[in-house]
Order: C-alpha cells, then structure tokens, then sequence
C-alpha cells in the first residue's frame, strides 16, 4: 500500500494535514466525511474553514459531501496513481451530497511524486 494507506483513516489524518495547501482554501467552509471500507478501514470528518484545517476520526452528522472508497483506492487518489473522476465512474468511489465540492477536494491537498 501507499504511503498516505498506511493504517488507514488514522494515517490518512496524518497525510491530509501534512499536504494540506491553507492558500486553496481561503474564504471556503466545508465539512467532508470519508468513509473508507476494507482493511484498517474507518471514518473520518475534515472540516476546512477560511484556510484552516480540521480532521476527526469518526463521521459527522452532517456533512457537506460524504465520500465511500476502499482504503487502497483513495490512497491511489491522493498518492496520484489513481484518476478519482474514473474510480467514481467505475462505482469505486461514491459520493454522496455536493459534487462540485467533492470535485474541489483535490486542489485542496499536495500530490506525492
């Protein structure tokens, strides 16, 4: 597995605040859950507020944009091996609420490699 794999929403918390880009998200305010499935699986809510980030295990109640993926897919995503757009086509990646945000997400993070 890839480095932002790891152990799952626990290591992906880790990725997500060390390649977090403040600049890309000046005046946005989002909740986004991430529910990944299969091995060291779990939950985890980001919040992006005016430039700041905040992670959470767990989901939240209410989320602007709720993402299903396998572990392994969304370490692909986000370790740039994988296209997101094509893994949603193909049913590997599922999103629940504001598409447009969900399509943001990207630009909000640093690729590896």
């Amino acid at each position: 597995m890839g480095e932002a794999a790891g152990d799952g929403a626990e290591a992906m918390v880790g990725w997500l605040h060390q390649r977090f880009r403040p600049e890309a998200a000046a005046g946005m305010a989002a909740v986004i859950e991430i529910e990944l499935t299969g091995p060291a699986g779990g939950r985890l809510s980001i919040q992006v507020e005016d430039g700041r980030l905040k992670t959470s295990l767990g989901g939240d109640a209410a989320p602007d944009v709720r993402l299903v993926a396998s572990t392994q897919d969304w370490s692909d995503v986000l370790d740039g091996r994988a296209n997101a757009e094509m893994l949603v086509v193909e049913d590997r990646i599922r999103i629940e609420g504001n598409q447009g945000l969900a399509m943001k997400l990207r630009s909000l993070f640093r690729r590896t490699g």
